[in-house]
């Protein structure tokens, strides 16, 4: 087997059992053939994340980020376990220590950055307008997700006046709504 195929069988498995998922990477390690990379590790971060097993997530993170190197692949699978809980301070945390590490966080990572925020707390004033300007201020473009994670905090805090920056942001910057997009719009509307 190749390190895709594990790659694939650690996938797998871990959409019907983290468990297994976490016994087969863990056997992978073991073996003295195989060396772990940042593809198998963004991997079961993402099943732990998915599964709510943060205090595991966090325990192979801290134990095998070193050997597989400083890759955004890595930390935004981390970021993303600590986003589902919406603990911003944490995203933040990987945000910086990326940076520190001269490791570029890309639009993943701004975009797990916006979506944990928006779980931490209600939605201020111009919050989204911020939250855009910092993606720019990084050399990255919003894009769709970026957008539609904005109106989906918008629709349910009810807030159509924060939607409507954002989706004049979003017109200046010719990025298309989708479907998502109008509906989130729409349940804003509504509101």
């Amino acid at each position: 087997m190749t390190p895709t195929d594990f790659f694939f069988l650690v996938k797998y498995v871990g959409q019907e059992n983290w468990q297994r998922a976490l016994e087969v990477y863990e056997w992978l390690n073991l073996k003295q053939w195989y060396s772990p990379n940042a593809r198998m590790l963004a991997t079961i971060l993402a099943v732990l994340g998915r599964a709510n097993q943060e205090i595991l997530a966090v325990e192979i993170f801290t134990r095998a980020e070193p050997a597989v190197g400083n890759t955004f692949q890595v930390y935004n699978a981390m970021m993303g376990v600590y986003a589902r809980s919406g603990r911003f301070q944490k995203v933040q945390e990987l945000l910086n220590l990326m940076r520190e590490r001269w490791c570029e966080p890309d639009l993943v990572s701004f975009n797990t950055l916006i979506n944990a925020r928006l779980k931490a707390g209600a939605m201020l004033p111009d919050l989204a307008i911020e939250l855009l300007n910092e993606v720019r201020s990084s050399g990255l473009r919003p894009d769709i997700i970026t957008y539609n994670t904005l109106f989906s905090a918008c629709s349910r805090e009810s807030n159509l006046e924060e939607a409507m920056k954002v989706f004049d942001d979003m017109d200046s910057c010719n990025c298309q709504p989708d479907l998502w997009t109008y509906n989130a719009m729409i349940c804003v509307w509504e509101m």
